[in-house]
């Protein structure tokens, strides 16, 4: 019998050490996230959207649950970053958390834009639609006016990358005419 006490002794007691180890864990986590958060706010409050992001990342790692803060200091540093990949991943992350979020579908459809992936900004507008609200659907009309101008901007670039190619304006100087000769003293021949 008292075997058996030892080893519900010796269980009892490794039980309760990985207990206080996961619970010091937790606790180490929680510091190092807001630690990184709070780094990444000052970053972002000087203007320095880089380094922001890489501590909003930092935090996000660290976070036991998903953080709407955080993710939404990864949006922001991301889009003013230029990297759309990662501000539309961050988007539809916080999205599959709280769907309803008018402003992050609205941002969602923004950066589709800007990726010319209009077919799922279309599918923005339409989930903003169903919404079914005064704001919803002035969100909605603002992406349409937006795939609509990209649409025009899009049309303008191919047809000047089409007829770009005809003048050669690389070196800053006009094309020579024969007036030019004339002008210069060199004679036509």
């Amino acid at each position: 019998m008292k075997k058996s006490t030892g080893k519900f002794s010796s269980i009892f007691t490794t039980v309760i050490s990985i207990s206080l180890l996961l619970a010091s864990l937790v606790l180490f986590a929680g510091a190092y996230k807001e630690r990184n958060t709070a780094k990444a706010e000052q970053y972002m409050s000087e203007g320095n959207t880089a380094e922001a992001l890489i501590h909003f990342k930092k935090a996000e790692r660290f976070a036991i649950h998903p953080d709407e803060k955080i993710l939404k200091g990864i949006i922001e540093c991301s889009i003013k970053e230029d990297d759309l990949e990662t501000a539309e991943a961050t988007t539809e992350k916080l999205l599959k958390i709280d769907p309803d979020n008018v402003q992050m579908r609205f941002t969602l459809g923004k950066i589709q834009i800007r990726n010319n992936d209009f077919d799922s900004a279309k599918e923005q507008i339409h989930k903003l639609r169903e919404m079914r609200t005064e704001e919803t659907q002035r969100y909605a009309d603002d992406l349409t006016s937006q795939i609509r101008a990209a649409t025009v901007k899009d049309i303008i670039e191919n047809i000047i990358d089409k007829v770009a190619p005809m003048f050669d304006l690389s070196s800053g100087a006009k094309p020579k005419t024969s007036s030019d000769d004339v002008l210069s003293g060199d004679s036509v021949k």
